[in-house]
């Protein structure tokens, strides 16, 4: 009698705990895509798009970002695209870059784990009436409206204002982003458009580097396109990149301070790592700067890795390209092979460190720059004998 009693309490048990938990499968991926595909355009159809709409961003922050050309897109379109690149390894943040047979393009999408919902080789479509399309720097973009809210904060110094906003709503995100049908492990792959540098539009000029890209890149196709560069050998740092908020002495508001390194340290402690983790930058005085303006030495906050832009050299021609890695990458401690190696990564432009592009001052010209998803991108080649 008293085994009975105790099933009994055990199999009530097990029914409030069945009952207080769902354990119903989870829903089903459905893909979808657009009931009409006749409003399908290529992405670079899009981009061309863009200038024979009104500019409508304006600008509240520093000058250079005066040469945005923004617009809210009024046509019923889409886009068709596969995913080129994921934030699983943290080298891409809040955005997905994706490509189809013309071009290649960024969507901000404001939600962490994207991989978890749009896989590297998956089709997407995204439904371009009323997101906005942005020209920044050379690069296009597509989101929200622009940053009205967080950045007309009144400030000292003057803040920096971008023509879109990642898509955060889920409704918003569900209506603009339709996933078509998820991907196998083998169908993952994208084969990267092979490129070689001495191909590549750019100009010379006497008070700058050696090469930049010319002002008629805005119809560079490769932009935003996967790519590969082979035989290419790491040759030194270019630029790093580390920025935190602090309100200084007198001020009531949060200030934007940058962080950098001087050349001398740089050369007795180079960065041969693909960017500095957390862990690396907290080991380092840095010289901490306000709006230009050196204001004393201060150490990265905590748990803040810092962005590097490293230098490779392609070997058969001399040509330079300019590899950007987040100090938030799961790699970015990781040591950069001395090479050779083939790169592998998403084309865009390195625009120094103060952001202006295209003539905009001596020496601060674009140059063309790669950011890998992981390191699969990096294919060690055999030393030669």
């Amino acid at each position: 009698m008293k085994a009975i009693k105790n099933l009994s309490l055990l199999a009530l048990i097990a029914v409030m705990f069945t009952a207080c938990f769902n354990f119903d499968e989870p829903e089903r991926f459905e893909p979808r895509e657009p009931s009409d595909r006749s409003k399908i355009i290529t992405i670079d159809s899009l981009k061309r798009m863009l200038w024979d709409l009104p500019n409508t961003f304006n600008p509240i922050g520093q000058a250079w970002e005066a040469t945005v050309h923004a617009a809210q897109i009024p046509y019923d379109v889409y886009i068709q695209g596969r995913i080129i690149s994921d934030d699983r390894d943290g080298n891409f943040f809040n955005q997905i870059l994706i490509q189809d047979e013309t071009s290649g393009i960024n969507v901000r999408i404001g939600r962490t784990g994207l991989y978890n919902f749009y896989r590297r080789g998956q089709t997407i479509y995204v439904r371009m009436q009323g997101l906005t399309l942005a020209f920044r720097r050379g690069m296009y973009e597509i989101g929200d409206g622009p940053d009205q809210g967080y950045w007309s904060i009144p400030r000292t110094s003057n803040p920096a204002n971008f023509p879109t906003t990642a898509i955060t709503v889920p409704a918003f995100i569900d209506h603009h982003i339709l996933a078509g049908a998820q991907v196998q492990a083998g169908d993952m792959h994208i084969s990267p458009q092979l490129i070689t540098l001495d191909t590549f539009p750019r100009m010379t000029v006497s008070d700058g580097p050696r090469w930049h890209v010319p002002n008629n890149g805005r119809y560079n196709m490769t932009l935003g396109k996967l790519v590969r560069i082979n035989n290419v050998r790491h040759v030194g740092v270019n630029d790093f990149f580390g920025m935190f908020w602090e309100t200084l002495e007198g001020n009531t508001v949060p200030e934007q301070i940058s962080l950098r390194l001087d050349e001398e340290y740089l050369q007795n402690n180079p960065i041969r790592t693909w960017a500095l983790n957390a862990q690396d930058a907290s080991r380092i005085m840095f010289r901490a700067y306000l709006d230009q303006t050196f204001i004393g030495y201060r150490r990265a906050p905590s748990g803040s890795g810092l962005s590097v832009t490293q230098v490779f050299e392609e070997i058969e021609t001399g040509e330079l390209i300019r590899v950007r890695t987040s100090g938030f990458a799961r790699f970015a401690g990781n040591t950069i092979p001395e090479g050779p190696i083939d790169l592998i990564g998403v084309l865009s432009l390195h625009t120094d460190r103060h952001g202006s592009w295209f003539g905009r001052g001596s020496g601060d010209f674009p140059d063309y720059l790669i950011a890998i998803r992981d390191l699969r991108d990096v294919i060690i080649m055999p030393s030669s004998p």
